[in-house]
């Protein structure tokens, strides 16, 4: 261990003059000198005695320094000045030890100016001081100031921090890190919170002395999933660096929170008597670094800093891992220091600075794939612009509806070969569908995309942003899926490699048995895509591309038994779990599969169209898009050739189909609570929810935690709607029943629950589909493709947070605005008296109203990434 006392007589140059040469130096050098230095410390490092000191904050000042293969950026000058030359060095060599000399030492520039020597110089006279407190702890990760008052506590910042406007999208890493410590006699304890998502690690050094990254043999890392493990560095085969885990996990407690920011607390002892920890002892000091990398697990230590790109380290990293490490902090455990650098007694005065930014004094920092916590400020603040613009929109649609309601109403069916332009009446079109190579042009690729990603997420690395299974399953798939069925409905159902291999086990094996009455319905669809949506908060599928490999197996092996046992698409039609959504969603969609004459249907009695159908529809009779994959098998099989596929308006089943299910409403309102309790669940306001309920009923398992909270949520819009209906019944009169009232109005709602499903999704699509392209350049280049692509893990998003609200709030509207429309016609043909119409469309107003002003509330809250929640 390098001595922190040295002998007085071993040095030529006194502190005194010392600091009068760096301040000479930095007066010189700058017009408005970041004045006064601090002393940091003495030491020998390098082959040199010297003397550290660091500057006030420098205007634009990119100070980078590295610590072996990891980098980090300062905004304070360092200088080092050599004890017996007086020679000036920028710190900027490993560990901040002497790099380029700067100043070469002239007793005539500065000597005048040294003053007495009567100051006292003390080695890591730093104010981070793990201290016994008397505080109680609970070590549930989280921070309360009872707990962590008077103890030591620092900031740290590590990348390439840059003063900045926070509301600015991050385009380079930068972590905000702050870290609070105390002990008792037994143990120290230790509190984080960070604004990064990724993991994060402590570092300690047994001795406070500037060194080299291997020196650092004692970790512990941080990962958002919660987990806090006990590591020490070591250096792998292939040169590279890591932080193995300890088989001796000394971590006594430890806790995880994740708000705002995410906050780790954990306790260790002072003394493990473990060789690969270090020993705490009160009195002495210790050096301590945090690093942070640019992925959700550990892969090891890297930089992908050009200067380094010869190196071993940077020649391994497959990963493209990039890591950066915070300047080397001093941490005291117990007691400040009581010697000077002379050994004399000292009254230390607690001068050291502050690495990093505070954000209290600055801009706090939420990162969320590259947007600020001031993003959904700005949000919040303008979501009340928006529900006043918004009732206004209401209170004038269902004023509209009713003076309209006033004239002669049309209650007879819509007429089906009344819609719109006729596609097929394309000639290359209709000649095209016509052809086998039609499906297969989109089943192909799709089954091509499928099999990567369930090998990706088998066999590649298992974290979520970097594994296209992951990436490409919940971020784009899930995203822009639900886009699919508003303007194509079904369709993706016709190309879904689920459906297709069922389709070709058929063919091999087939019992072609009909799928039981009492399953003939939604019921088991609703409840699958219940069960998926609380599985992927529980198991966290966004982050685990194994388990997003796993569920997509498991589906696809349901798809090929129950096409083995049932015939054709029995289990696309009513097993599916996505498949009640997508057929509930296509009722909006703008295009159908109908005949063309209805007469010329009645009139022709070989029914070849159903004969052929897939999904077990009958062509000639189906008014709704429910079950309709448009696989256009149909229409070649028509002798008629009375088959087209029309235009028409928007949500035109709602108000249209006469074949509507009582299972296929309460199906509608399902998908609505499913849909709010997704939403709910990725926002800031699902942890204090969560903290009342715990709080409440003292249950502390996640999984029964979330639960209990999931299921009423979910049943919250079921059973509101059921009230609004059974009001509506007493105020009506005897003739009309609750469930009747139920079946007929439930679908009105499905344009909203569209609305907040695709406005929420619309947000992580923006947001966090730029990840995409990193994912798919490492993914080729581990088969040999593109290597000698960069790769950029920070991608910026599509677009700032703060127009995504707008154009959130723009399909809430649509979406309140189609459900107006669709009630109003659904009304036109009702033979209600007046009265009793004016009735209903108050009743269904009002809860429209209450669930679009729900869901602005909802999306003006800060929302978690998918692939990190």
């Amino acid at each position: 261990m390098l001595p922190v006392i040295v002998e007085q007589s071993k040095i030529k140059i006194t502190p005194e003059q010392a600091q009068t040469i760096a301040e000479g130096f930095i007066r010189k050098s700058f017009q408005e000198p970041p004045l006064p230095l601090t002393f940091r410390k003495m030491e020998w490092v390098h082959r040199k005695l010297i003397y550290q000191f660091q500057s006030e904050p420098v205007s634009n000042y990119d100070g980078k320094y590295h610590l072996g293969p990891v980098n980090f950026k300062v905004e304070r000058l360092v200088l080092d000045v050599d004890a017996i030359t007086g020679d000036i060095y920028i710190a900027n060599g490993c560990g901040a030890a002497p790099g380029k000399m700067v100043y070469k030492y002239d007793p005539t520039d500065f000597d005048k100016l040294v003053p007495p020597g009567t100051s006292q110089f003390i080695s890591n006279n730093t104010n981070f001081i793990a201290r016994k407190t008397g505080n109680t702890l609970t070590m549930d990760g989280r921070i309360t100031e009872s707990e962590w008052d008077n103890t030591g506590h620092k900031y740290f910042y590590l990348g390439t921090y840059k003063p900045h406007d926070p509301s600015e999208a991050h385009t380079e890493p930068y972590y905000y890190v702050e870290v609070w410590s105390q002990i008792d006699d037994k143990n120290i304890y230790f509190a984080v919170k960070t604004d990064t998502p990724f993991w994060v690690g402590l570092m300690f050094k047994d001795n406070p002395n500037l060194g080299m990254l291997g020196a650092y043999r004692d970790a512990k890392v941080m990962r958002s999933n919660g987990e806090i493990s006990d590591r020490y560095f070591t250096q792998r085969k292939d040169k590279t660096f890591y932080l193995a885990q300890d088989a001796q996990d000394d971590i006594l407690l430890n806790g995880h929170h994740q708000e705002d920011y995410y906050t780790y607390e954990f306790a260790i002892p002072l003394n493990t008597g473990d060789p690969k920890d270090i020993s705490f002892e009160v009195g002495k000091a210790y050096n301590m670094l945090l690093v942070a990398g640019n992925t959700l697990d550990h892969y090891g230590i890297f930089t992908m800093d050009k200067a380094h790109a010869n190196h071993n380290h940077s020649k391994n990293n497959k990963e493209h891992v990039d890591v950066w490490a915070s300047n080397e902090e001093t941490i005291r455990i117990g007691t400040p220091p009581d010697r000077d650098i002379f050994g004399n007694p000292a009254d230390p005065v607690f001068a050291s600075f502050e690495s990093g930014f505070d954000p209290s004094k600055n801009s706090n920092h939420f990162h969320y794939a590259g947007v600020s916590l001031n993003d959904f400020t700005y949000r919040a603040s303008m979501a009340d612009y928006v529900i006043w613009l918004t009732i206004a929109i209401w209170l004038a649609g269902s004023g509209v509806i009713m003076y309209y309601l006033r004239k002669p109403r049309n209650n007879k069916p819509e007429d089906q070969s009344s819609s719109g332009f006729d596609l097929l009446k394309i000639n290359w079109l209709r000649r095209f569908v016509a052809t086998n190579y039609f499906r297969y042009l989109f089943i192909i690729p799709t089954l091509i995309v499928f099999l990567i990603i369930i090998f990706s997420g088998f066999f590649d690395v298992q974290d979520g942003q970097r594994n296209v299974a992951t990436v490409f399953t919940w971020t784009l798939w899930w995203s822009l899926v639900i886009f699919t069925f508003i303007i194509a409905g079904r369709f993706w159902c016709m190309m879904c490699p689920f459906a297709f291999l069922g389709d070709l086990a058929q063919k091999f094996v087939s019992l072609n048995k009909k799928l039981p009455h009492w399953l003939q319905n939604m019921w088991i669809q609703t409840l699958g895509f219940i069960v998926l949506t609380w599985a992927f908060t529980i198991m966290t599928f966004g982050s685990k591309p194994f388990v997003t490999a796993v569920v997509i197996v498991a589906i696809l092996l349901a798809a090929i038994v129950f096409s083995i046992i049932y015939q054709r698409r029995s289990f696309c039609r009513h097993l599916c779990p996505i498949g009640a959504v997508i057929g509930i969603y296509s009722m909006v969609s703008p295009i159908e599969l109908r005949p063309c004459r209805e007469s010329r249907c009645d009139s022709h009695k070989q029914k070849t169209c159903s004969d052929v159908c897939p999904m077990l529809e009958s062509p000639d009779q189906m008014d709704n898009n429910i079950y309709c994959n448009f696989c256009m098998k149909c229409q070649p099989s028509c002798a008629t050739h009375n088959i087209g596929l029309k235009l028409r308006s928007f949500g035109k089943d709602i108000y249209a189909s006469l074949r509507k299910s009582s299972t296929e409403a309460i199906a509608a309102m399902f998908l609505l609570g499913v849909v709010v309790v997704e939403t709910l669940a990725m926002t800031s306001a699902w942890k204090p929810l969560e903290d009342n309920v715990r709080a409440m009923a003292g249950i502390n398992s996640p999984t029964l935690l979330y639960t209990i909270i999931f299921i009423p949520v979910i049943l919250i819009p079921i059973g509101v709607f059921y009230l609004f209906c059974y009001l509506l019944k007493l105020w009506l009169g005897k003739e009309y029943k609750t469930r009747s009232l139920v079946t007929e109005f439930a679908f009105i709602f499905i344009p909203l629950g569209i609305g907040l499903h695709f406005a929420h999704n619309i947000q992580h699509l923006l947001i966090e589909s730029p990840i995409a392209v990193p994912a798919v350049i490492r993914f080729v280049q581990n088969i040999g493709i593109g290597t000698s692509l960069t790769i950029n893990w920070n991608p910026s998003p599509f677009i700032r947070l703060e127009p995504i609200f707008f154009i959130q709030m723009g399909i809430l509207i649509t979406g309140l605005s189609l459900t107006i429309y669709v009630m109003y016609r659904l009304l036109r043909r009702f033979h209600s008296p007046l009265n009793h119409i004016y009735k209903m469309t108050i009743a269904m107003s009002l809860y429209a109203i209450v669930i679009v002003l729900s869901s602005i509330y909802m999306l003006g809250l800060p929302m978690s990434a998918r692939h990190l929640h």
